[in-house]
């Protein structure tokens, strides 16, 4: 988990051993300019398969916000918990956990808001894909909603999925790629779509090249 920021690629969390699969707090920070890494604070709670997304809107309150995920080893629980992690001043906070337990979401950044959509929650073994849609206000917003400010019902994501990536382009959501379920070698419709959207999801179109799932991170220019 992770992405660029502040002219850096952070890296937070997630597992670092296989067999068994442990997950660690540790995060670091690569410098591409000094072609250097760095140690920054350890995350609170180990995590992994959260969504994640930047805030460097405000140059002295940069801001990268990881929501959701499952906790600590494999198969680890489900959670809703929201980390701040303040580039500036390299601490953590909670934030506005989400509404419901969700792993594999996408968490994107729109404007002020940030949107959660998609993801999972895993139970003894057993996987539900939702295709929820929440909005948090980041600068007066004390709570996840899941509606528009003028009270319309946030549109759920079509073909409700995990894994998949998320971005914002000239003022639309597209959901990439993902999984249904578990099914890490899905290879069905979905994995195809791209699903734009501006507060209502549109029933989307078969943009993408050849199916793709575990897609954890967009870019754009």
């Amino acid at each position: 988990m992770g992405g660029a920021a502040a002219g850096e690629l952070y890296q937070f969390s997630g597992f670092n051993t296989v067999g068994p699969i442990v997950a660690t707090t540790r995060c670091d920070a690569y410098n591409p300019a000094s072609n250097t890494w760095r140690s920054v604070t350890s995350i609170p709670q180990a995590t992994t398969h959260a969504g994640q997304v930047p805030d460097t809107d405000q140059p002295t309150n940069q801001t990268f916000w990881l929501a959701g995920g499952f906790l600590g080893n494999d198969p680890g629980p489900t959670t809703g918990q929201v980390w701040k992690y303040s580039i500036t001043n390299n601490t953590w906070a909670a934030g506005p956990a989400l509404p419901a337990k969700r792993a594999g979401g996408a968490l994107v950044k729109l404007g002020r808001e940030l949107h959660f959509f998609g993801g999972a929650s895993r139970s003894s073994g057993v996987w539900t894909d939702y295709g929820t849609h929440w909005a948090l206000d980041l600068d007066n917003g004390t709570s996840w909603r899941a509606k528009t400010t003028s009270g319309q019902t946030l549109a759920p994501m079509p073909n409700p999925r995990n894994h998949m990536g998320g971005v914002e382009l000239n003022g639309k959501l597209y959901a990439i790629g993902g999984q249904h379920k578990g099914d890490e070698n899905w290879r069905t419709e979905g994995g195809r779509y791209l699903r734009p959207c501006d507060q209502h999801m549109d029933p989307g179109r078969s943009h993408a090249p050849p199916d793709r799932a575990h897609h954890g991170e967009c870019v754009r220019p």
